[in-house]
């Protein structure tokens, strides 16, 4: 199989069509020896390589999954269409965007080769090709690629999975950013002069651990004055392909409680007897989302893009001289102040809702060695 596009010639007296593409697929011959094409013609938003290449991806696998399939000579771009309609489509939203995401290097890089002449070299030399840029998602790609070929073992496509032995190169852990305590006082210092949307979801990261995700997915029945606790039980889901939001299961898929300080909870009930307020005021114009009582939305009610948060938290701490990290960064911070103050590492997996506390320690592992030296030195000073 293999693809081009031409661009299609807009009207040139419609100012408002989007760019237009003619892609097309080759298939090879017939039996008389004539070509075999699919073509389809696609409106884009923009012409960036990116967008293209994504067109030409999904028309092909289009057109994998309906044309009969030559289970002896597949190749891995086939191979790849039929993991994506037969078992990823089949997943969440969130699954389905992190896979088709991270096998994309495996298929820029094996594309047209056969299943039946992929060696475990191969994986190898896909391993060390993965650039510097890569390091930190590589082990994630590397992974995918193994799960997408297993599968093809299990469906009898391929004798072995050929990369399910290939040993991962090592690599260095990035330093971890967060906040010391000092940083963390700063921070909630200059926090009187932000949005106030954006003061308490910030102040809530740093006091709960939570994810963006969850925090803009906590709606008004999640929190509790009466005992002074925040349930997780949702995330925010930005389906991009229908856009449309939706309230997904957190990461672990298991809903957790969170204890938080009185003070902070005082603060978030005025806070959301404000947001009550705007409602009231908006009236029939209210645009939130039914069954989705945000606490943090827009003025209308309607959810928030993460990247409006992200931007904002990068902007106002850059602006007020404080380390640059990012928004999910607070979630160490909130990690590394419990472990400096001896809390449990069950309560921190428990809070940070990890899904074993295996998970806890290797995340935080340089953070607990830390502690358990400051335990030594106050061992010996006893003596």
């Amino acid at each position: 199989m293999s693809s081009y596009i031409v661009l299609d010639k807009k009207n040139p007296d419609d100012k408002t069509e989007l760019p237009r593409i003619k892609i097309t697929v080759e298939l090879g011959y017939d039996e008389r020896g004539k070509r075999i094409r699919r073509k389809k013609t696609v409106s884009l938003k923009t012409l960036s390589a990116r967008a293209v290449k994504k067109a030409i991806t999904e028309f092909e696998i289009e057109v994998a999954t309906s044309s009969p399939i030559d289970t002896n000579n597949l190749k891995y771009r086939e191979a790849v269409a039929l993991w994506l309609e037969n078992h990823v489509s089949h997943l969440s939203f969130q699954s389905q965007k992190a896979y088709q995401q991270n096998i994309q290097a495996a298929l820029d890089f094996f594309g047209e080769m056969k299943l039946k002449d992929l060696k475990k070299f191969h994986i190898v030399e896909f391993m060390n090709h993965l650039t510097e840029d890569d390091v930190k998602s590589a082990d994630y790609k590397m992974r995918v690629n193994r799960l997408m070929l297993q599968k093809m073992v299990e469906w009898d496509l391929m004798p072995e999975n050929v990369a399910k032995t290939v040993k991962k190169k090592k690599q260095q852990k990035k330093e971890m950013l967060f906040y010391d305590v000092n940083e963390v006082k700063r921070l909630f210092e200059i926090l009187e002069d932000a949005m106030p949307k954006h003061r308490m979801a910030i102040k809530m990261a740093v006091l709960s651990g939570m994810r963006l995700g969850e925090i803009l997915g906590l709606t008004m029945e999640n929190v509790n004055f009466a005992d002074n606790t925040i349930t997780v039980k949702h995330t925010l889901v930005h389906d991009t392909k229908k856009d449309i939001y939706y309230l997904g299961d957190p990461k672990n898929k298991k809903t957790r409680i969170i204890p938080m300080p009185d003070d902070y909870m005082k603060e978030l009930r005025k806070y959301i007897n404000e947001v009550k307020k705007t409602r009231m005021a908006y009236g029939s114009e209210w645009r939130g989302i039914e069954g989705m009582d945000l606490i943090f939305c827009r003025p209308d009610g309607y959810p928030h893009l993460p990247q409006t948060f992200l931007k904002y938290f990068i902007e106002f701490t850059e602006k007020h001289g404080l380390k640059r990290i990012r928004f999910h960064d607070l979630r160490h911070t909130h990690a590394s102040l419990l472990l400096s103050n001896g809390v449990n590492i069950k309560v921190i997996q428990e809070r940070l809702g990890h899904s074993t506390i295996t998970l806890t320690m290797d995340t935080y592992s340089h953070l607990t060695k830390e502690n358990e030296q400051e335990a030594v030195t106050k061992l010996t000073s006893i003596f």
